[in-house]
């Protein structure tokens, strides 16, 4: 194990165990679905290609993202595994507590326990980024796919203000996690195709609600304009703003992975 990961160990144990002794599953469980809603519903249209998908999460901490595609996917055979005991016993409690059947096991992603070829699907969400060779990471994660399988990948997005905070906390050693990347849409589509894959699709997700995010700026200068004027009494303003909203919808689903906050490429064996 690298220097980094020993790292990421070390802080991610404090994190869970600061949070099983909150206990405040229910509140983030809720905030997930609306929150990860796009990565949710991308990951379910992957499972419509299967009749009953063997599907894993690497990298599942909390496993509230496993728990919650399951809850609305039961055709699948869910399997979750993290780096950490601590947090694949949550990952357990939670879903015990919602009575769902997830297979956890603890597990290193750069050396998964697994044979070749035993999943339809692989996801992960904020993973990749914590390794300096994340080709590793990926080649890994496509081994055990099986033929025809689908890569999900889940990672911040390098061009967006919230990179440049996290840099500067990084340098200033004021991160949680110690030290961690990002990417564009071309470092995804390069890291693919060096492990093999073909990408099927590309979506961008979430602002970062900041005004140091430029593209959050422009949405929100719009919506705070809106707030206080009564446009709705007025039908031609009112249908501008629904104008204006669905063009910005329109923009995030085809160039979203440009600039919002998180990029999620996927990616078939």
């Amino acid at each position: 194990m690298n220097d980094t990961q020993t790292i990421l160990k070390k802080n991610y144990n404090i994190i869970w165990k600061n949070f099983s002794n909150r206990n405040e599953y229910k509140s983030l469980i809720e905030d997930r679905k609306t929150t990860r809603k796009v990565y949710y519903n991308l990951i379910s249209r992957v499972f419509q290609s299967f009749a009953e998908p063997i599907v894993l999460e690497l990298g599942s901490g909390t496993g509230i993202d496993i728990n919650n595609i399951y809850e609305s996917n039961r055709n699948i055979r869910p399997f979750a595994s993290d780096i950490l005991l601590r947090s694949v016993s949550i990952g357990c409690q939670i879903s015990k507590s919602l009575s769902n059947h997830i297979n956890f096991f603890v597990g290193d992603t750069l050396i998964l326990p697994i044979r070749d070829d035993q999943f339809d699907v692989v996801f992960s969400q904020g993973l990749i980024e914590h390794f300096k060779n994340p080709l590793a990471v990926i080649k890994e994660q496509a081994r055990v796919l099986r033929k025809d399988g689908y890569l999900i990948i889940n990672v911040p997005q390098k061009y967006t203000g919230y990179t440049l905070m996290k840099r500067k906390k990084i340098n200033c050693n004021h991160w949680d996690l110690g030290w961690e990347s990002e990417f564009s849409y071309n470092d995804l589509i390069s890291l693919g195709n060096r492990a093999g894959l073909s990408k099927v699709s590309v979506y961008g997700y979430q602002y970062w609600k900041s005004w140091k995010e430029p593209a959050f700026v422009i949405k929100d200068l719009f919506d705070k304009f809106y707030r206080r004027i009564p446009l709705e009494r007025i039908n031609l303003l009112a249908n501008f703003r629904k104008g204006y909203n669905a063009l910005i919808r329109k923009i995030e689903r085809k160039w979203g992975h440009y600039f919002l906050q998180n990029i999620v490429v996927v990616f078939k064996k």
